[in-house]
């Protein structure tokens, strides 16, 4: 019997996230496509690998919150307002 086993893996990349002022967006959120990313105390998530730019937004801990783009090739991502 043959097991296939591809279904329960997917693959991802670690995106780190700035806010408009190039500072890490420690404990932020991105949503992006609908999907929300918790970020960690770097401002990192794991994302999926993409082969289109994903668009959404940033909302920082403090409430802010700024478009960002995040490219299918990049590691890191600032936001603007």
């Amino acid at each position: 019997m043959k097991v296939d086993w591809r279904e329960n893996f997917g693959r991802s990349r670690i995106v780190d996230f700035q806010g408009p002022d190039g500072q890490d967006a420690a404990y932020g959120t991105a949503v992006l496509g609908g999907e929300r990313y918790e970020l960690d105390a770097f401002g990192t998530a794991l994302l999926p690998v993409a082969v289109t730019e994903l668009v959404g937004e940033l909302q920082l801990a403090d409430g802010i919150t700024c478009a960002v783009r995040v490219a299918q090739d990049v590691q890191t991502a600032r936001c603007t307002r």
